[in-house]
């Protein structure tokens, strides 16, 4: 019996965006004063999406018809006032530590005819007054959209015969797993683990340089390593094999320190983008010494940044008050990054 099959497809593209307001106590003391109405809208953005949508951020501070002048409201609106969009978002503060405060989440909304949707009373001027070093790090205020947008549904018919192929890296996890025709022992500790000489060398310039030029590990068709924990080197050979790792960000600093050792320079990136994701005021001079020491620039660069940006918060912590008798040569890169930020920060304000 054939089967035919008709789809509906939505379209659904998604983005964060971050609008960063400087000098924003200020503008919050200032509003007190001023007589008129007070509105900040961000530059345009948009997701990309078939529709071909356009938004801003509209922040509040003072609206002279309001009643909440102790309140600063918040808006989401559509650049598109001529189209109906739909749409949800998610609209909230990022502190100093990158966690979300005063989250507000919409359902799905239609703009076009409403052009925006936010809230009023969004947040207490007073309350980022007095929490200012959480929520206003170096007198900024960063604030964010989570928005997704639903395209029109498309209509499809299609009754050709859906068929799963076997790709190549299914072969080669399954080698990977069986060690079916292995003919080299990585000893790890205790542990011998199995492998395939052509497909070490084929991946990695060092271990290709051992297991292919006259020395023990070619010779004796073994090798043994001694800084490494068993554990992570099966997750190396897990990604030498397939190109993928499981629960990377669990053991992300211990690969990207095997990743160096024997470059693999796609699973070193993969581990500095799991690092900088994972980045926080407590453990950021950590990242940026892991950083250095396996010489992951563009992860000692963003931590670096990241410091800079949230120096207030991040000099209370132990790890920064040790660095500067630890490591001064890290010590003399924040100064400067610190000092770049200052003196871009001065620029704009001229």
């Amino acid at each position: 019996m054939n089967i035919n099959r008709g789809y509906s497809r939505r379209e659904m593209l998604s983005l964060t965006y971050e609008w960063k307001i400087e000098e924003f106590t200020n503008l919050i003391k200032s509003s007190h004063n001023n007589r008129n109405s007070i509105t900040l809208r961000s530059p345009l953005f948009s997701t990309g999406a078939k529709v071909g949508d356009s938004w801003y951020l509209k922040l509040i501070l003072k609206n002279k018809k309001s009643r909440n002048a102790n309140y600063i409201s918040v808006f989401l609106e559509t650049n598109n006032k001529n189209k109906e969009i739909s749409a949800k978002f998610t609209l909230y503060i990022l502190k100093n530590d990158r966690l979300k405060y005063c989250v507000h989440e919409s359902d799905t909304k239609i703009f076009g005819y409403d052009p925006d949707w936010g809230y009023s009373q969004f947040i207490e001027k007073k309350k980022l007054l007095d929490g200012s070093k959480d929520f206003l790090p170096m007198d900024t205020l960063t604030l964010c959209v989570d928005l997704t947008v639903f395209g029109d549904y498309e209509t499809t018919a299609n009754n050709f015969p859906v068929k799963s192929s076997k790709h190549i890296v299914d072969d080669f996890k399954k080698l990977f797993e069986s060690k079916l025709g292995s003919d080299v022992v990585l000893i790890v500790g205790n542990k011998k683990i199995k492998a395939h000489k052509s497909i070490l060398i084929a991946r990695s310039p060092i271990l290709a340089a051992m297991f292919t030029q006259d020395m023990y590990e070619n010779l004796n068709s073994e090798a043994t390593i001694t800084d490494l924990d068993p554990d992570i080197v099966e997750k190396m050979l897990e990604f030498i094999y397939t190109d993928q790792v499981t629960d990377l960000d669990v053991d992300a600093g211990y690969l990207l320190e095997a990743a160096d050792k024997y470059q693999l320079q796609k699973l070193k990136e993969l581990c500095e983008e799991s690092l900088s994701r994972s980045i926080t005021v407590n453990n950021a001079v950590e990242v940026m010494i892991l950083a250095d020491r396996q010489n992951a620039q563009d992860l000692m660069d963003y931590a670096a940044q990241f410091i800079a940006i949230n120096i207030t918060s991040v000099i209370e912590t132990d790890e920064y008050k040790n660095i500067e008798n630890k490591n001064p040569v890290l010590s003399a890169l924040l100064i400067k990054k610190l000092a770049a930020i200052n003196s871009d920060r001065g620029q704009r304000l001229k």
